[in-house]
């Protein structure tokens, strides 16, 4: 593929890993790559309780086995899964899903366990709603389903009488038929459906597993296109086709093997020409000897940038170690001025070429909210007033940068020690992360000098990077990520929410900020989705002027190489869907650069006539 090809390609749909090709071992090892997709990792997952996850590659178990009530297809249509139909009420306040029946749950050793019934909807979310239960994504209920947040604080506030259960807005009408009531009108519902915390359970394994509820694959039933047959931490994962589910016609794949490998990273493309796994991505390290290789060039396409987004955190609550001066470090954030220094003289070009040395700017953003996401009037998202100023220029800005510093060095005198130390966690397993962390060092403390800042990257293992960094106060500016969960543009906000600990104890905004008041007036708007927007553009203008959070890029990127034919794996504006492996084939042949870009304006065309042909 020529050089200038992977400058121009810009990509719409987020994908598995990419793997590199071996022609020696292409032959031996193309009837297993049929039936087997294979691949390395390098970060344990902390649980597989699907109701309590908050990561990717945890919530990836539940998108391969375990089948909500709908689910998005390869060309983003939404579509049936375990509820044959659904009913909405005229008010758009209650939804009405009919189960198919003879749906089971099945062992890791896919014994039959129990028949799927509307009362593994219930049990669910009385398990999600218990404080006790400590879910990550609780939060996707919390506000939406009637007397849900009524529920879960009167269990969590010792103070406040206990609310039954049976108030929240949810019941099994019959053995086959699943109730919802919402709190307010919710267009964006049935999508909101598809996040793995709306996922069944049965109620009876859960009681008997306890604690020890998906620790392992002994402890975990199925009832979707895998099961989960074998789970080593820091071993191996391994999913096997469930041929009793109902859809295995669109499960083109026998089995999938995750393999623990903590370089991972950077052997992968080796593993994959010695004919050991079937996915790699090419580290940007060996990208120009790719390119450069005659056998290999013809193979390399852009891997796509997708709606999850990445942003650098500022930590207004630093539970660092006294070392790194955390409250110094509190003192000096609070001030505006301060972070604007490093809202304007962070060069994101200069850091994204560590994962794109080509054409770093097609992956990054301006706003929280993708572009392309949605629109108002014809105006895409980022277009609306508030966003305008920031979507349409170049956030760097050194001179301004520089200004700025001197500005917070005046405004904290005799309040604040400078040079502030800056400490940065990042993932050791990531040849880029590693890189990046370096290029931003050396790029601040040259923009502003050794009296401003004293940046301090500091590595820490993948498996438990979350746990040990952002999670518990880690870290005084960090790199951050998430995605929209459902099609809304308040689906970008939970991170931000005042108070709210479900991900990141790092993104709690100062005190007094008027950040949620805002917020909270877009979210009591459900009826006129237009205003409803301009209220949420005007809410993320906010954290953007006053620098609260530092926009950085969209999720995927890099360069890769194939056999998965990328176009047949589920996709969706939002959410989980290219998690999951249904719908995808494995070709007997490497994807070549001519054949993606073919591909993937026959799946654009495509994609317009489903989304039609569904009135969607």
């Amino acid at each position: 593929m020529s050089r200038y090809r992977i400058l121009v390609a810009i990509a719409v749909l987020a994908l598995v890993p990419s793997l590199a090709f071996s022609a020696g071992a292409q032959q031996a090892a193309t009837s297993a790559r049929r039936q087997e997709y294979r691949t390395v990792y390098s970060a344990e997952i902390g649980s597989m309780n699907y109701l309590v996850s908050s990561t990717v590659a945890e919530m990836q178990v539940a998108m391969n086995t375990v089948a909500g009530l709908v689910e998005f297809d390869s060309f983003g249509v939404l579509r049936p899964s375990a509820a044959e139909s659904w009913t909405i009420s005229t008010d758009g306040l209650v939804y009405t899903f009919t189960l198919r029946e003879g749906t089971h749950w099945y062992t890791w050793d896919g014994q039959q366990y129990a028949e799927l019934v509307a009362q593994d909807f219930v049990d669910a979310m009385a398990h999600v709603l218990d404080p006790a239960t400590a879910s990550f994504s609780a939060h996707h209920m919390r506000g939406t389903i009637r007397n849900a947040d009524a529920y879960f604080l009167s269990r969590a506030d010792a103070d406040t009488p206990d609310m039954s259960f049976s108030e929240v807005g949810i019941r099994a009408v019959s053995r086959y038929v699943v109730e919802y009531t919402l709190e307010n009108p919710t267009p964006w519902f049935l999508s909101i459906l598809t996040h793995s915390v709306y996922r069944p359970v049965n109620g009876q394994f859960l009681a008997e597993a306890g604690d020890r509820f998906g620790t392992d694959h002994r402890t975990l039933l199925s009832n979707g296109p895998f099961i989960l047959t074998n789970f080593q931490p820091q071993v191996e994962r391994r999913f096997e086709r469930n041929e009793n589910y109902w859809d295995r016609e669109n499960v083109n794949i026998d089995s999938l093997t995750f393999q623990f490998n903590r370089e991972a990273g950077t052997l992968a493309p080796e593993l994959f020409m010695r004919g050991e796994i079937s996915s790699a991505n090419i580290p940007i390290a060996i990208i120009d000897g790719w390119l450069q290789d005659p056998e290999r060039e013809d193979l390399v396409f852009p891997n796509p940038v997708s709606m999850w987004n990445f942003w650098y955190s500022f930590n207004f609550d630093p539970q660092f170690a006294a070392e790194f001066e955390p409250e110094n470090w509190r003192r000096a954030v609070q001030n505006i001025n301060f972070r604007r220094a490093f809202f304007h003289g962070l060069d994101r070009v200069a850091a994204h070429m560590t994962i794109d040395p080509f054409n770093p700017e097609r992956q990054l953003k301006n706003t929280m909210t993708s572009p392309g996401f949605v629109s108002v009037q014809g105006v895409d998202y980022t277009m609306l007033p508030p966003l305008a100023p920031f979507t349409s220029s170049d956030l760097f800005n050194p001179e301004a940068a520089v200004a700025y510093a001197a500005r917070a060095m005046e405004e904290l005198a005799g309040e604040v020690t400078f040079p502030v130390i800056v400490k940065w966690p990042f993932s050791t397993g990531s040849a880029d992360a590693t890189q990046r962390a370096q290029v931003i060092e050396q790029q601040l403390e040259n923009l502003f000098g050794p009296e401003f800042i004293d940046f301090r990257p500091v590595g820490y293992p993948p498996t438990g990077f979350l746990d040990n960094t952002r999670r518990n106060g880690n870290f005084a500016l960090a790199e951050v990520n998430w995605g929209a969960t459902y099609l809304d543009p308040y689906a970008y906000t939970p991170p931000f929410h005042t108070g709210n600990p479900m991900l990141y104890t790092d993104i709690s905004l100062p005190a007094g900020s008027a950040y949620q008041d805002l917020l909270d007036a877009a979210s009591a708007e459900v009826l006129d989705l237009d205003r409803r927007y301009n209220l949420l553009a005007a809410a993320e203008g906010f954290l953007l002027e006053n620098a609260l959070i530092i926009p950085y890029r969209g999720g995927g990127g890099g360069y890769g190489v194939s056999y998965i034919q990328p176009f047949t794996i589920p996709f969706a504006g939002a959410g989980l869907a290219n998690l999951s492996f249904k719908f995808a084939e494995i070709r007997d042949t490497p994807v070549t650069s001519a054949e993606f870009f073919e591909l993937q304006d026959q799946w654009q065309e495509d994609r317009l006539v489903r989304l039609r042909e569904a009135g969607q």
